[in-house]
């Protein structure tokens, strides 16, 4: 497959859009995986759909597949399991060198 590389142009850019690896020169179609402007200009000049080009994460059946699991919610701290790990304490505080800071109430 030839590599189909189309220049569209912005309001004070050209931004080079390439349809094989749904890339674009701005960056965001890379980012994003969702056609930018500049990719939706290109496919629309084209006369495909937009819709095609937007990755599978997006779409309602990865959504359902993903969410499709019930968990059933803990409704108290008793009903947690005891962790194996050890328990975390906060660290030790240091007095900072120097001279401590006044507190002062300032009144307007």
């Amino acid at each position: 497959m030839e590599r189909e590389a189309l220049k569209i142009s912005d309001v004070s850019y050209v931004h080079t859009v390439d349809m094989s690896s749904r890339t674009c020169s701005c960056k965001s179609w890379m980012l994003k995986e969702i056609p930018c402007p500049h990719a939706i200009a290109a496919i629309l000049y084209k006369n495909w759909e937009p819709i095609d080009y937007v990755d599978d994460c997006y779409s309602k059946e990865t959504y359902l597949r993903t969410y499709c699991h019930y968990l059933q919610p803990v409704t108290n701290m008793k009903m947690w399991s005891d962790s194996t790990n050890p328990h975390v304490e906060p660290p030790v505080v240091k007095s900072m060198p120097g001279r401590p800071r006044k507190v002062r109430n300032k009144k307007y």
